[in-house]
């Protein structure tokens, strides 16, 4: 599998507004709209995440408190589950070492059991919780 990651382009939102719709919004209780999609590529960095040419997922993060924060990542369900998250991750890491960064966080719904797992695997830990998430840390310094 050779993973490449480019640059969110506008052709690039029917697919993200699809795959936040039906993957992410599996866990929210209310319909996730285009506006709220919109806001946030518009704040963080938005990659797009392909196996060859063929496209399978996408990650959004910004700088946050000395981490970078992942503020998305989602992957088509067929390539969920073969480690490509960890892939990811590697990638994320050497953009926390590029900025001088101390390590990558997230917040993950306390419900979503598959994409923890990911987490615990991939070395993030569980630093804080509120009702319906977690807060995840992996510290790379």
């Amino acid at each position: 599998m050779r993973l490449i990651a480019s640059k969110y382009t506008e052709n690039d939102f029917p697919y993200i507004l699809r795959l936040t719709q039906n993957e992410i919004g599996a866990y929210f209780s209310r319909r996730i709209y285009d506006q709220e999609v919109r806001h946030k590529i518009k704040i963080n960095q938005t990659y797009m995440i392909y196996n060859g040419t063929e496209r399978i997922g996408f990650v959004s993060f910004r700088p946050r408190n000395d981490f970078l924060y992942i503020d998305s990542l989602a992957l088509d369900p067929a390539m969920q589950n073969k480690g490509i998250s960890g892939k990811i991750f590697k990638w994320l890491q050497k953009k926390v070492q590029e900025n001088n960064l101390n390590g990558l966080t997230l917040h993950v719904y306390k419900t979503n059991k598959q994409a923890i797992r990911a987490y615990h695997k991939n070395g993030f830990s569980i630093v804080g919780e509120v009702p319906s998430h977690y807060a995840m840390k992996k510290t790379i310094k």
